[in-house]
């Protein structure tokens, strides 16, 4: 350690023991300012700081309620989001076709999957060439002729994957190593599409539980941050203890101001007359000196 970094360290011991000192200084200080206290003073020291004790005790019990129902509302609103997200989230993608719940995106268009029967199968060339005809002519004059090439010769097992659907036919040449994923692809074609009805019930169920259960959050959030704010404003208004300490210190302050003002008084000074209250407005008052000419 160099010569500067102990003179840091040293400084930072020196403030940090000078902290301390100064906090059990205070600490010490405020105990012993109780212990002198006057029973009525120190019963007015505690009231006040059970009154503040207790209104910031309620305060942070309705912020913390207010934070914690807000997460439980925002909770609520997602389940919601979720559930109504049921039948159009994806389902898989492969060759420029992408599968959601609902409905099927090609590079030949997107189709609705509730909108009529759609099959998929992975096949070879020569296969398709044999048992698809009908199907590959709506396809395109080019498919027919690629498929036709490679049945004929080029590559009869060469892979593809033919989605048929009312409005378009989709056929995409499959890499040998895609082939078992494609399989797997074409079964959740199928599947999703005769799945649409179940999906279109199972969101429904889903979003209809989602809201009530949204609804019994707002409802009871409303609840708990209603009975939080009248603790805190019961509290407030709950000065019993306080209003009885600060009237009892201030009677005691005032006797002794009393008892001890002539005392406080400068000897050389003559005390002044005291006043007599008249009982009458219209009674006049009887000098000394009239009394002895009398």
């Amino acid at each position: 350690m160099t010569q500067t970094q102990l003179i840091i360290v040293i400084v930072i011991a020196v403030v940090v023991i000078a902290i301390i000192v100064t906090l059990v200084a205070l600490r010490l200080r405020k105990k012993r300012r109780i212990a002198a206290m006057d029973p009525e003073e120190r019963e007015l020291y505690e009231a006040e700081r059970h009154y503040r004790e207790t209104v910031d005790k309620a305060r942070k019990t309705l912020q913390a309620t207010q934070h914690s129902w807000d997460q439980r509302v925002k909770d609520a609103e997602e389940s919601l989001k979720e559930a109504r997200r049921i039948g159009y989230r994806p389902l898989g993608s492969l060759e420029k076709v992408d599968l959601f719940e609902d409905h099927l995106e090609t590079p030949d268009g997107a189709f609705q999957l509730s909108g009529g029967p759609v099959t998929a199968i992975v096949e070879t060339a020569e296969q398709l060439t044999a048992t698809r005809q009908d199907a590959l002519s709506r396809a395109g004059k080019e498919i027919m002729r690629e498929l036709s090439t490679q049945a004929g010769g080029e590559g009869p097992s060469t892979q593809y994957l033919l989605i048929e659907t009312p409005i378009f036919v989709t056929v995409r040449r499959l890499r040998d190593g895609d082939v078992v994923k494609a399989r797997q692809f074409a079964s959740s074609i199928n599947s999703a599409a005769a799945s649409t009805d179940e999906l279109a019930l199972r969101r429904r169920e889903a979003a209809d539980a989602a809201q009530s259960k949204l609804d019994q959050v707002k409802m009871d959030m409303q609840a708990a941050v209603q009975a939080a704010q009248q603790e805190l404003d019961r509290v407030k208004t709950d000065t019993e203890r306080l209003d009885a300490a600060r009237q009892a210190y201030q009677h005691i302050k005032g006797v002794a101001a009393t008892t001890e003002g002539p005392i406080a008084a400068p000897a050389a000074e003559p005390a002044a007359p005291t006043e007599v209250p008249k009982t009458h407005p219209d009674e006049k008052e009887t000098h000394p000196d009239e009394k002895g000419a009398q």
